[in-house]
């Protein structure tokens, strides 16, 4: 079990999962920005096709499939917390939760 240092448990979940959203933005941030300025330093794509590019299916599902894993990251904290039958119907609904989400 993992220390909890706020007022309250769910208090503790909701920080931890803010927390790794944050650090996953961050990297992906420095990472598009990185990448964005390779692409438009070496002229091989101008900023306007950047801005006008339509992913195909291939792409779509990927960037899908990604949604989905972060988004089971995220509530990884909350699904580990529960126990017992009510934690079985709360994990499905989260389950779907995440599934909607990514389609």
């Amino acid at each position: 079990m993992r220390p909890v240092s706020l007022q309250d448990a769910d208090s503790e979940r909701l920080l931890s999962m803010t927390l790794a959203l944050a650090a996953e933005v961050s990297v992906l941030t420095e990472e598009l920005d990185t990448l964005r300025e390779l692409v438009l330093r070496s002229g091989t794509v101008d900023r306007a096709a950047l801005a006008a590019f339509e992913p195909d299916e291939p792409v779509a599902a990927r960037r899908s499939a990604r949604r989905r894993a972060l988004i089971r990251r995220m509530l990884r904290i909350v699904l580990e917390d529960l126990d017992g039958p009510v934690g079985e119907a709360r994990r499905r609904q989260y389950r779907e939760l995440v599934q909607s989400l990514g389609d």
